[in-house]
């Protein structure tokens, strides 16, 4: 299942067609003194801002590019011995020097592999953000909602050259976000309600096995998250009260099987993400006071 490129450079390097590792490698971690340049990025931004006269509105759209050079990682073993191998610059790319070849019993096997920090090729990040405030003030109470929206137009990362992997969409990484929020004052209640925004998810793009798709999950819907609440504001204190998640909205279901290597993480069935809430409908109450 390798590449032609790999298969050339392990024929170059007189490794045997039917070679096969049957010894452990020792991996050895640390720091890269005297091997690491300091990242560098360009940025570049686009925004619009506007503000009516006629109302109380603000809105902003922005349009944002980051591009990171020379950024700072550790690969893996496999990462290290694989882009060496892949490498159109064998022997002579730089990964080629992390690892050692030959052991007692066989002098093909690979036996140490120094994984420290290294300078990657870079990494690229478009989006297009959208955030919104209005407020109104009515005869019996004052209003106000506002929201942040993004939406990810890439997320790239280059660690060898000539090897893109584009993670947007995948598992972890929605390619939108966003959140509203709305307030009602009256008196000295504040009524409250919020909606967070996650984006669908999926790795289907990036399965390797085309097997079993009617069987495995790998693809997460749409989430909405709602919270409520009411505050009473006395002189010096105030009184909160709510739900979180109302109505109990679970994390959407993944799972692979194995089937493209375990490229994400579950707790049970459940897609396991920062992200997402784990604990379901709850009930709170704040009591806070000031002297």
């Amino acid at each position: 299942s390798i590449s032609q490129q790999i298969a050339d450079n392990c024929d170059a390097d007189g490794i045997p067609d039917d070679f096969t590792s049957n010894v452990s490698v020792t991996v050895s971690s640390g720091g890269g003194l005297g091997l690491l340049e300091p990242e560098t990025s360009e940025a570049r931004t686009i925004g619009i801002v506007y503000t009516p006269s006629f109302i109380n509105l603000n809105v902003a759209l922005d349009y944002t590019e980051i591009e990171v050079l020379d950024q700072v990682a550790e690969l893996s073993a496999g990462q290290i011995v694989f882009g060496c191998y892949g490498s159109e610059n064998f022997p002579n790319d730089s990964l080629c020097d992390l690892f050692s070849r030959g052991s007692v019993t066989n002098p093909f096997q690979i036996d140490t592999v120094r994984s420290s920090f290294l300078n990657i090729n870079s990494q690229t990040n478009r989006a297009i953000d959208l955030t919104y405030r209005y407020d109104h003030e009515f005869s019996f109470g004052d209003f106000s909602t506002q929201g942040q929206f993004t939406w990810q137009l890439e997320d790239t990362v280059s660690l060898f050259e000539g090897e893109i992997f584009d993670t947007n969409g995948d598992p972890g990484e929605p390619d939108f976000v966003g959140n509203i929020d709305f307030r009602f004052d009256r008196g000295d209640f504040t009524y409250f309600w919020g909606v967070d925004f996650i984006g669908k998810q999926s790795e289907a793009e990036d399965r390797r096995d085309g097997t079993a798709t009617q069987i495995y999950k790998i693809h997460a819907e749409f989430t909405a998250y709602h919270n409520a609440s009411i505050r009473y504001s006395g002189d010096n204190w105030a009184l909160t009260g709510g739900l979180s998640n109302v109505f109990d909205e679970t994390p959407p279901q993944m799972t692979d099987g194995g089937v493209v290597g375990n490229a994400y993480s579950t707790l049970g069935n459940a897609f396991l993400s920062s992200q997402y809430d784990y604990y379901g409908r709850r009930a709170f109450v704040r009591l806070s006071r000031s002297w």
